[in-house]
């Protein structure tokens, strides 16, 4: 079973610096609207560009549903990194009406 965050752990982990959020949809996606602070890597690139992720971290996935972020946190624990996925994704976000920022951040590993 893929551990899981709600939308309240997400949101009150963030200004903390307890998690990351970690963007795994296409960069189309992400710059349409994402979690504020968010780190983007498409899916795809996880398993080439882990190394750049840091050990000590957490890390909570997200994507639009809950699909792809349940498949690159499998992976993400297979590596040795502490990470959940984040429950119903950006759409459950968007719904609940929380801050989404667009376009690209500076935490881009595209």
């Amino acid at each position: 079973m893929i551990p899981q965050a709600t939308l309240d752990e997400t949101a009150s982990a963030r200004p903390l610096r307890r998690a990351v959020v970690l963007d795994v949809r296409t960069y189309d996606e992400f710059a349409s609207g994402h979690i504020p602070d968010a780190t983007f890597m498409p899916l795809h690139l996880v398993p080439l560009r882990v190394a750049e992720l840091d050990r000590s971290a957490s890390y909570v996935v997200v994507c639009e549903s809950g699909a792809r972020s349940a498949q690159a946190t499998a992976y993400l624990l297979q590596q040795g990194y502490d990470a959940r996925s984040m429950t119903g994704g950006m759409a459950a976000w968007r719904a609940s009406a929380r801050a989404v920022e667009t376009g690209a951040s500076q935490s881009v590993h595209a």
